[in-house]
């Protein structure tokens, strides 16, 4: 906004295109969240996400207190997050969608992503893998059963196999992104749909 017709945008350096549409706004649908709802609805939203840490609770409350304090404390967390994000936004809206002749993206996060996601996203294959090795030390000092052993092993090493090419797909792509464009930085998370 307020850039002549022949700028380059300041964000990723391109010339600036007139054929994208930008609009900003609220998640609506699947989109919907604490980070993304419009101001009015935040509040159903916001206990419409307390349902499943609430089964949780009434599902390992006879058995695991400290679990269930574990979750709620997680649950708690995560909304104190996303509500400090919702008011850290300079944006007009909580969420963005470019709309060109290529296809349309929303992005849900403008702020950049977190490290916590972006590790997750590049090296989550690590995870099941770490798994199975958690099953054979359990195995050799007898935590584990070798039944229980010898049916999830092979299928975190599996897991942790399917994981690994769309891990390096993802890393690959985000060592192609040009430094501090948030645009090609975004691109990389949420892929164009038609």
């Amino acid at each position: 906004m307020g850039l002549p017709q022949t700028a380059k945008c300041p964000e990723c350096g391109r010339e600036i295109d007139h054929s994208e549409i930008v609009l900003h706004g609220w998640g609506r649908g699947r989109h919907e969240a604490i980070a993304t709802a419009k101001p009015s609805r935040l509040l159903p939203v916001f206990l419409l996400s307390l349902i499943w840490p609430a089964t949780q609770v009434i599902q390992f409350w006879f058995h695991w207190r400290l679990m269930v304090g574990l979750l709620l404390a997680a649950a708690a967390f995560q909304a104190f997050v996303l509500i400090f994000r919702r008011s850290n936004s300079d944006h007009p809206g909580l969420i963005q969608v470019r709309i060109s002749e290529r296809g349309c993206v929303q992005y849900d996060r403008l702020s950049g992503m977190s490290v916590t996601n972006e590790l997750l996203r590049g090296h989550g294959w690590l995870i099941p893998l770490i798994v199975a090795l958690g099953l054979i030390v359990a195995l050799r000092f007898g935590q584990v059963e070798p039944f229980v052993f010898w049916i999830w092993l092979p299928l975190a090493v599996l897991f942790a196999g399917a994981l690994w090419p769309p891990c390096r797909r993802f890393r690959i792509a985000l060592s192609a992104a040009r430094e501090g464009s948030i645009a090609d930085l975004t691109a990389v998370y949420r892929a164009l749909a038609p």
